[in-house]
């Protein structure tokens, strides 16, 4: 009777607990066999669930004896189970969502695997424990977390500082950034100032300029029909001019032509003997008809 109510005392309490599951009858692989078991899921990592389960043993005086991932106990015996002397084996397993699966089995002196089936009330003593389980790892649990929790508030820290450092190097940076800036905008607006009155001279100059034009046409109307008329005497001049400068140089070669003629035949008159006999014969005789003839007194 007392056991049926601590029982009940057991379930209440871990119904009321936060990611309370069940316990329920399973099997598990011990030494490679199939073995029955009770089972319960944790929402806490395998490792943390696992310590937990050895510290409850080794607290007791319980030596474990791992083997291909379960831990054996031999000659258990608790108060909680009654008198009988049990080997218990026990086996974590990873489940979904970073939870974990406990399993506990436990054999006879003779060998025989205590289920549901045949000792319902050692296999319900078997899954209060279990739930006794989950109250005591809640602390592993919360240790786990507090773990959990100070390594990401180190990286955050870490991000942080990084994050301090990069701010302060882009900081200085903008503010010389800013700097070259405002140089920038002062030397611009001191040479506008400069390109505004040159531009401002400017067009002064080219407004006088085109005042000027517009007083002259308006006192001499005539005065562009005037230029044209001297542009084209000075352009006839220059013909002319042109022309005499032409005719006088056919002249002087002309008159150079006549003087070489003359010399030519001077030349052949002197280099022919024969002519130059009977040019003088001739002269001689020319000169003798035409002297006066004397008369005898």
């Amino acid at each position: 009777m007392k056991a049926k109510i601590a029982i009940a005392v057991g379930l209440l309490l871990c119904a009321s607990a936060p990611g309370f599951t069940q316990a329920r009858d399973g099997q598990v692989t011990i030494e490679k066999n199939k073995r029955e078991a009770v089972m319960i899921e944790i929402q806490a990592p395998p490792a943390e669930v696992e310590k937990a389960l050895q510290q409850r043993f080794t607290e007791k005086g319980f030596k474990a004896k791992k083997s291909k991932g379960s831990y054996g106990y031999k000659n258990v015996s608790m108060s909680d189970w009654g008198p009988d002397t049990l080997n218990v084996f026990t086996r974590v397993e990873p489940a979904s969502n970073g939870a974990s699966r406990v399993y506990i089995a436990a054999s006879r002196p003779d060998g025989s695997f205590i289920s549901s089936q045949l000792d319902s009330g050692m296999a319900n003593k078997m899954k209060n424990y279990l739930y006794d389980l989950v109250s005591d790892n809640r602390f592993a649990s919360n240790d786990y977390d507090i773990y959990r929790y100070s390594d990401s508030v180190m990286s955050d820290q870490t991000n942080y500082s990084r994050y301090s450092e990069d701010r302060k190097r882009l900081e200085e940076q903008r503010t010389k950034l800013d700097a070259q800036l405002k140089d920038m905008e002062s030397q611009y607006n001191k040479n506008r100032g400069d390109w505004d009155r040159r531009k401002a001279r400017l067009s002064e100059l080219q407004n006088g300029n085109e005042s000027i034009g517009t007083v002259n046409s308006a006192k001499n109307p005539n005065a562009a029909n005037q230029d044209s008329s001297q542009k084209r005497g000075k352009m006839r001049q220059d013909t002319t001019s042109r022309g005499k400068s032409s005719n006088y140089k056919n002249d002087s070669l002309n008159r150079k032509g006549s003087t070489n003629n003359r010399q030519d035949s001077m030349d052949r008159r002197q280099n022919n003997p024969t002519r130059r006999n009977d040019t003088t014969n001739r002269a001689r005789r020319d000169s003798s008809e035409l002297a006066p003839i004397k008369r005898d007194n």
